[in-house]
């Protein structure tokens, strides 16, 4: 009877224990699993996160409608699926009841082709910029010349026909080369009559208004210079619009023959309506003010000539003077350039000068210093053999007169009769005979 019992409770501590590891086992597992789920959690968020960046860029949208529409879908898809297990992570490797796939493979999947609809779409665009290269850059100046807000209407057609080019390109491998020219034709003519109605717009209406006030009946002449530079304008303007300070200048030139038209048509209307008792002081009131030209410049006095000859000789006293002066001017920039080059010259000649002398000074310095180390070597040894540099020195002190010198009871005794110093005292007692002699050298 205790056999059987000891049987079973061997059974059961064996099945306690089989229990145990395999509890113990299973955790284990579990948290394996829950690790590799949280790290492919945190890779789809990622990539979740990059997707929707890249989405929200307009630019594919305008210029990949296709593959943009195909990353919408796939992104949509991806969002449902991540929205599955968001907030449970452990959830990433369920699945759904009518679906092969878990949740996380399906978000795989789904991002998989979101990425490959993305390059597409930035090959496209690309590609539509690289074909279309001419295009956008008119499309560039329309936007620098405010086309859209010159004129609307236009700018919003030509937006509209460059739109389709785009999608053409993008959705085709072969280009229609019509389509391209038409568009760039397009562009380039509201980009002209932008600039036309920016720099030209007033002149236009100055010019229409003068038409309508008929200024060619009192003034045709005027009126048809005037008329020429407008179309001259407008026609550089067709051919080069982007020659902004070109057509600035074309402008200028237009708006003064306008002007000057305006006034001839007014003298010419006044005249026609003076009295004919007042054509005499008509006349004297403009040769009054070409003698005033006249004298104010020194031409002389004209006025018993006829206005047209008294401005003509004012004119060529005028010129007359001009050529003097310009004369004047010339023989001074010769003058002044012969200074500058005498001025240069001598520069030059002082800097070989100052060279020569730099050097003869650096030589004498030199000789000076040989001469104070053989003296001062001579000082330390008194019975060492006179170098040949001192020699020289020695020579030039003999054949020097004789210096007298003072004694105390005031009578000169010469200086050859002074007994040679026979110590160091003695000798440093003669040092300035020494320099006597240095000097006599220096001279």
């Amino acid at each position: 009877m205790q056999k059987p019992i000891k049987t079973l409770a061997c059974l059961a501590l064996a099945t306690s224990l089989i229990g145990c590891a395999s509890t113990s086992s299973d955790e284990s597992q579990q948290t394996v699993t829950t690790n590799v789920q949280l790290e492919l959690f945190d890779e789809l968020k990622a990539r979740l996160d990059t997707a929707v960046k890249q989405h929200s860029d307009e630019e594919l949208q305008w210029f990949a409608t296709q593959a943009y529409a195909s990353m919408t879908e796939a992104l949509k898809e991806a969002r449902d699926a991540y929205s599955e297990f968001e907030h449970d992570p452990k959830n990433i490797n369920e699945s759904g009841l009518f679906s092969s796939q878990t949740y996380g493979q399906e978000m795989i999947a789904s991002l998989n082709v979101f990425e490959m609809a993305y390059k597409s779409a930035e090959n496209t665009k690309q590609r539509v910029l690289t074909v279309m290269a001419v295009a956008f850059e008119n499309r560039e100046y329309l936007h620098k010349v405010n086309a859209s807000a010159i004129y609307p209407n236009d700018f919003r057609r030509v937006e509209k026909q460059l739109k389709q080019v785009v999608d053409h390109v993008a959705n085709n491998a072969e280009v229609d080369n019509d389509k391209l020219v038409s568009l760039e034709k397009s562009q380039h003519k509201l980009e002209a009559k932008s600039v036309t109605k920016h720099y030209l717009g007033e002149p236009q209406e100055t010019f229409k208004k003068q038409k309508q006030q008929q200024f060619a009946s009192d003034a045709p002449l005027v009126m048809a210079r005037s008329e020429a530079a407008l179309m001259q304008a407008k026609a550089f303007i067709q051919g080069s619009p982007r020659q902004h300070d070109e057509i600035q200048q074309r402008a200028d030139a237009v708006e003064f023959a306008l002007q000057r038209a305006e006034k001839i048509v007014t003298q010419v209307r006044e005249l026609k309506a003076l009295p004919e008792k007042q054509y005499e002081r008509y006349i004297l009131n403009l040769e009054q003010a070409l003698h005033g030209i006249a004298t104010a410049s020194a031409a002389g006095d004209f006025r018993n000539e006829t206005l047209k000859d008294h401005a003509k000789l004012i004119e060529q006293a005028m010129v007359k003077t001009s050529q003097s002066d310009q004369q004047k001017w010339q023989s001074l920039a010769v003058e002044l350039e012969k200074v500058k080059q005498d001025w240069q010259q001598d520069v030059q000649t002082f800097s070989v000068q100052s060279k020569t002398l730099t050097q003869e000074k650096k030589a004498l310095e030199a000789e000076l210093l040989e001469v104070k180390a053989v003296k001062a070597a001579m000082l330390t040894s008194p019975n060492q053999e006179q170098p040949a540099a001192l020699s020289v020195v020695d020579d030039a002190v003999e054949s020097a007169p004789a210096v007298e010198t003072p004694v105390n009871d005031g009578s000169v005794v010469p200086v050859s009769d002074i007994p040679q110093a026979q110590s160091d005292v003695e000798l440093q007692k003669t040092a300035p005979t020494s320099e006597a002699q240095e000097q006599t050298v220096s001279s």
